[in-house]
């Protein structure tokens, strides 16, 4: 009778997820899951991102080699300095190597089940919403069967933690 209820925590009280990363030197630099605000404020800078999500997978090195003035953009915003010039400068000057560690640990941070079982969910979300716009009822699995059967996954083991 006078069983008490666990209290979870509050928002306030949860610190994002973040990861150590070697960037050589025996220097690391702490960085952290990007949030869909800065996400889209990247896509809306760097509008050939959105090729890659809408793709379903980003891997790092396509986001290197395709877009690189992104990089700086995408670790400059893991590390709390979202669209700073300056900071944006400085990522895109790190070695090739630290910047693809720290995009891999970012996408560890920011889709921590993969980014291909990520964008299954929204995929399954907007068909959903269709659905019920269009006043038809949709069965979700045959709409998601019909996308590709395995999208691409970044979740990777933690480099150099």
């Amino acid at each position: 009778m006078g069983e008490k209820v666990k209290q979870g925590l509050g928002l306030l009280d949860i610190a994002p997820v973040s990861e150590q990363v070697d960037v050589g030197n025996d220097q690391k630099l702490e960085v952290k899951g990007i949030s869909s605000e800065d996400i889209l404020k990247l896509i809306q800078r760097f509008p050939d991102m959105q090729k890659f999500i809408s793709m379903g997978g980003i891997k790092p090195a396509d986001i290197m080699n395709t877009i690189p003035g992104t990089v700086g953009g995408i670790i400059a915003a893991a590390c709390g300095h979202a669209g700073e010039e300056n900071y944006e400068s400085a990522a895109n000057k790190l070695s090739v190597e630290a910047q693809l560690d720290l995009l891999e640990a970012i996408g560890r941070c920011t889709f921590r089940n993969g980014f291909g079982p990520f964008v299954m969910r929204i995929s399954a979300h907007v068909v959903a919403a269709l659905s019920a716009k269009s006043g038809k009822a949709t069965d979700m699995n045959t709409q998601l069967q019909s996308r590709p059967s395995s999208l691409p996954d970044t979740t990777q083991a933690p480099s150099g933690n």
